[in-house]
Formats: structure tokens, sequence, C-alpha cells
């Protein structure tokens, strides 16, 4: 179940619990950044979720980084959770794939949980948009992911009053237009809504709030490319080429934009009540404004 959770007291909540020389390795990526980033602007000021997404980076620091900040976390109580399909593994011969992801919750409160993430691992990810590495802790072996454009939010991060960053929305924006070029068939967990329809649906959610607080998308497609040329130099072209196709295809299929609006009503956008004709309309304008304008900037 989701709850309202404070961007402000979660981000304090987990600066105060990580190690002082690992702050700085830290970007908030997720619901969290967006709800500290648009504060002013929600009307309750809370963000619907379970889990805060941390993402440590660089990548070359990141299994000795993880291991610390996990080692130091359950140290201090915070407790793993656990699935039936991933369970712990002191066997260092446990196949990456059946090991379970760092996700832990302070103690005596499991209405959230952090989740770290990986900077992506650039060799691992030339074949593949996700990479996974197995890291070791006293208490186990665990398996830490990144995504090949989460490599986007390590551009200029914003920090904040508690040491640690959180990504910018353009960034977070642009890493999961750049994962669903198209409406894929991957679900969340036991339910029917597709991974690709919640992604692009916090795209628009992203895109609404920044109409909310007055501020211009017209500066994003800039901003993309110049993220793109420092991350990905030589497929600039063919990525500013397929950013908006998602989002294209998911306005064209009535169930998933339908599911999309849902995810969002249900999550970044839960006091805001979203009218599908009103989505549509934001999804419009961004596509006019922002994907057709970044092929523009290539061409």
């Amino acid at each position: 179940m989701l709850v309202d959770l404070s961007p402000e007291k979660i981000i304090e909540m987990v600066s105060i619990a990580m190690p002082q020389d690992s702050k700085k390795n830290i970007i908030v990526i997720g619901s969290l950044a967006a709800g500290h980033y648009f504060y002013d602007v929600l009307k309750n000021g809370g963000v619907r979720t379970k889990d805060v997404d941390c993402m440590i980076w660089p990548h070359p620091k990141v299994k000795v980084l993880a291991k610390n900040v996990a080692e130091q976390l359950m140290n201090n109580g915070w407790e793993l959770n656990y699935t039936k399909e991933y369970p712990p593994s002191n066997d260092k011969k446990t196949p990456v794939e059946e090991l379970p992801i760092i996700r832990l919750h302070p103690k005596e409160d499991n209405n959230w949980f952090l989740e770290l993430l990986n900077s992506p691992n650039k060799k691992l990810t030339q074949t593949s948009v996700r990479s996974v590495e197995k890291v070791k802790t006293k208490y186990g072996y665990f398996a830490l992911c990144g995504f090949k454009y989460l490599s986007l939010v390590e551009v200029n991060p914003i920090q904040t009053q508690y040491q640690i960053a959180i990504a910018r929305p353009e960034m977070m924006a642009l890493a999961n237009l750049l994962h669903h070029p198209v409406i894929g068939n991957e679900t969340i967990g036991t339910t029917n809504i597709k991974r690709s329809n919640k992604d692009l649906g916090r795209v628009l959610a992203l895109a609404y709030l920044m109409t909310e607080s007055k501020k211009d998308l017209r500066e994003w497609p800039r901003l993309w490319l110049d993220a793109l040329e420092e991350k990905f130099p030589n497929e600039v072209s063919e990525l500013s080429l397929v950013a908006g196709s998602g989002l294209k295809k998911l306005i064209q299929q009535e169930q998933d934009f339908e599911q999309a609006v849902k995810t969002c009503n249900d999550g970044l956008l839960a006091n805001y009540n979203i009218t599908s004709e009103k989505m549509m309309a934001t999804a419009l304008r961004f596509i006019d404004d922002v994907t057709n304008k970044l092929e523009e900037l290539t061409k």
C-alpha cells in the first residue's frame, strides 16, 4: 500500500542514516526527488509512494559504497525487505540473478523502504539497458541493479540541505523516455500495470507539475541535448530521435494511456485527480514543445 511521505522528512532521515563520507555519492531519484523539487505545488506537501530510490555513483566506487551504506544501515537496526523469490544468500556461488536487491526499511516502520541502485556499468549496458552486479556484505550477498539511462541523473544533480543530492526532473523524464521507446509487456509485481505505462506516465506527471510551478518546459530540449552529448556522445542523434516515440505510442493506445493516468493519480498526482482529457492535453503539449524540439535540434 502506498502512503503519503514527506520528502523533507524522509530525505533528512536517509541522510542521517548514511555514512558521512558516502553522502556526496548518493542521488535520490523517483517520487521523493520529484516531491522535494515540487514541494511548493504539491497540494499536501507529501508524496504517495513506498520506495525511496537512492542511486550510488560514480560507477567505479559503487560496490564499496553500497557495502558501506548497507552495513551501516543494518548495523543501526534497518531491516531487509526480502521476497520469497529472492531469499538471502551467504553463498558466493549464488548467481547474481537469484540474489535479493538491497531494500531496507527503518526499524518498526515498514510503510516504506530504501532501495540502493547502481550507477550504470557501461560495459554491461553495451548489450542491455540493465546491469546487475554482486555485492558482498557481512549480512550476505546482494544484487545491485543499474539502468543505462539513469546515468543522465548524474548531470548537475540538485544539492539539498541534507548533504545528499536529488535528481533533476528533466533528467529523470529523459531517462524514462529512453528506457521505453515502445510500450512493453512487463508488468509491475502481481498487478496488470505495465512498467512502461507507469514510467511514461511519470514523465507526464513531471510535465504537469512543471506547468503548475510556472516553469518553462521549453528549456528541456537544450538541457537534454547537452546531457546526451555528455553521457552518450556516440548516440546523440539516435537517442534524440527515439526520445518521444514511446510517449507517442502511449497516447495512441487508449488502455495503456488510461493505465498511465491511473498510476499518476495513485502516485505523484494523488491530490490532483487529473482527468484523462487534461493529461492528454499535457501529453500533446509536451510532445510539441519538448520531444519534437529535441529532434529538431539534432537535425
